[in-house]
């Protein structure tokens, strides 16, 4: 990192144009942010000075624009303090009048989502959502899915955080559907323009899964909802073995277990960031649904001490072991064992989460 920050300021010190040295200011920046993000208050106390009054020299031009508009998301993305929505506001309102004067679509689109990000941390629920639906409007106008999945998974946090849950998932169905014909387009091209999957894409499943998943008072969920959520964590787990592999697996036709041997159920595991819900499945039933309260990181810990217990010899003693399996047992099977017996079922199938 070091190393890093040296080349950048030699490189800020040799620059040939003002643009060329914001760059490589502004790469520093960034690089200092992620390595040190608890320091980031001070780091921009630190550089704010230099990187606006380098900003403000720079004429009107595509670069930029869009050097604007990184510095932008940098901020909005490490929640700074000091940059106040009023510094974010400052930087962005003539981002966008010279996209507008350049005609760069693109990131006159970035402007208006960002302003929708802005406005939705400050919590001014309307103006973010109506600027996130305009930036959504414009990018799906743009045909540019990289933006267009951004937006409408912004518009939908949006949503949910006001409880407005049928547009909520609406607006995260859209992204998922950006974000497929997104990684065909991918696929279709280069290894070296697929994007990382687990911080631009996995989240945006979950959340959807999520919501889908969640119950009102002691209403069950329905299975148009069951459905829909069994999908897309199948879709999602396709993705992940498309992203391991960097290589398309999109003419896959993946076959529903329960469609092939009607004496299977088929359980599917799905680890929430603060409960494990369970979807089963079995043909020619309606499929059953339950959930339990758990954090993520203390399902990841009996997990580990299960797997050490069975497999580090003397590791724990039988009946530590059995208590264990027991746990894993009630979060897993325990609900709905009863069902599966009465059906005669022979065959468990896991698609394990997580």
């Amino acid at each position: 990192v070091a190393r890093a920050q040296s080349f950048y300021q030699q490189a800020s010190a040799s620059a040939s144009t003002p643009l060329a040295q914001f760059q490589a200011q502004l790469s520093e920046f960034e690089l200092s942010i992620a390595q040190t993000p608890t320091e980031a208050s001070q780091i921009w106390v630190n550089q704010s000075t230099a990187l606006q009054q380098q900003l403000a020299s720079l004429p009107a031009s595509r670069a930029a624009t869009y050097a604007r508009l990184r510095l932008v998301k940098i901020l909005l993305d490490a929640e700074i303090p000091p940059a106040s929505s009023e510094t974010i506001l400052f930087l962005l309102t003539p981002a966008h009048h010279q996209a507008q004067s350049l005609e760069d679509s693109m990131a006159a689109v970035y402007a208006l989502g960002y302003q929708g990000q802005l406005y939705g941390k400050a919590q001014q629920w309307s103006e973010a959502i109506a600027l996130s639906q305009r930036a959504l409007a414009k990018a799906q106008t743009l045909q540019a899915s990289e933006m267009a999945y951004q937006w409408a998974w912004q518009l939908g946090r949006w949503y949910s955080a006001q409880g407005d849950y049928a547009k909520a998932i609406a607006a995260y169905t859209t992204a998922i559907e950006e974000l497929r014909t997104l990684r065909t387009d991918l696929a279709s091209t280069s290894v070296d323009a697929q994007f990382e999957f687990r911080d631009g894409v996995e989240p945006v499943y979950r959340e959807l899964v999520k919501l889908l998943l969640q119950t009102e008072a002691a209403q069950l969920v329905s299975q148009a909802n069951l459905k829909q959520a069994r999908v897309l964590i199948e879709d999602l787990q396709l993705a992940e073995l498309n992203d391991y592999f960097q290589d398309a697996c999109v003419q896959a036709s993946p076959v529903a277990a329960d469609n092939v041997d009607s004496t299977a159920a088929v359980i599917y595991p799905i680890l929430l960031d603060d409960r494990l819900d369970v979807i089963v499945s079995v043909a020619g039933t309606p499929m059953r649904h339950y959930s339990t309260p758990l954090s993520t990181d203390q399902l990841e810990e009996t997990v580990n001490q299960l797997l050490k217990s069975l497999t580090t010899p003397l590791g724990a003693s039988r009946a530590e072991t059995t208590l264990q399996l027991q746990q894993m047992y009630n979060w897993m099977l325990r609900p709905v064992v009863n069902d599966l017996a009465q059906r005669e079922i022979e065959t468990l199938v896991f698609l394990a989460d997580g």
